[in-house]
């Protein structure tokens, strides 16, 4: 948080992601958790005070589950038929992968269709680099991953690569 990083990604080991939740006790702002692909992982994060599920897939019973629980949903989409179908299933912000495949104006062109009232995170392939097209596209936000962490990276080198990504968000947004 010290950063600005308010998203964090506890990826496929979700026993220890809950656990570290769990662990880290009182935070400053909610904890989140992506990757979860199961009515029982939305049920777990739920339990531990996660306010936000961002799914690799959209899969209306999990959908249906995180609002149940009254968590928001962010399922991952890609093609416009999945995108409507995630919405009408109840999510509420929409995370395209991956993005690189679909690059700014694959979003601008999914935006251009959606309600303008659902947002788009653009994850895979969005980083320091060029969050300034994404932006121009209509994206509203972005999942950062091995452009913070890489398996073996030090304390450091994230730390340098949060700053970065960080420094390039301020800009983009001037």
């Amino acid at each position: 948080f010290r950063l600005g990083l308010v998203l964090y990604c506890l990826g496929e080991d979700r026993e220890h992601a809950v656990e570290l939740i769990r662990r880290a006790g009182r935070f400053d702002r909610a904890p989140q958790r992506t990757s979860d692909l199961t009515n029982d992982h939305v049920r777990r994060v739920a339990d531990v005070g996660g306010k936000l599920i961002v799914s690799p897939n959209a899969d209306a019973a999990v959908i249906a589950e995180t609002k149940a629980l009254g968590l928001a949903s962010f399922p991952g989409v890609f093609t416009a038929t999945e995108c409507f179908a995630a919405i009408a299933a109840g999510a509420d912000g929409l995370k395209i992968f991956p993005a690189s495949m679909a690059g700014p104006s694959g979003i601008k062109a999914l935006k251009a269709v959606m309600p303008p009232d659902v947002p788009v995170f653009a994850v895979g392939g969005a980083g320091a680099d060029n969050f300034a097209d994404w932006i121009a596209a209509g994206a509203n936000g972005f999942g950062i991953g091995t452009a913070l962490y890489r398996p073996g990276d030090s304390v450091e080198t994230v730390a340098s690569a949060a700053k970065r990504t960080v420094d390039a968000w301020d800009e983009a947004q001037a």
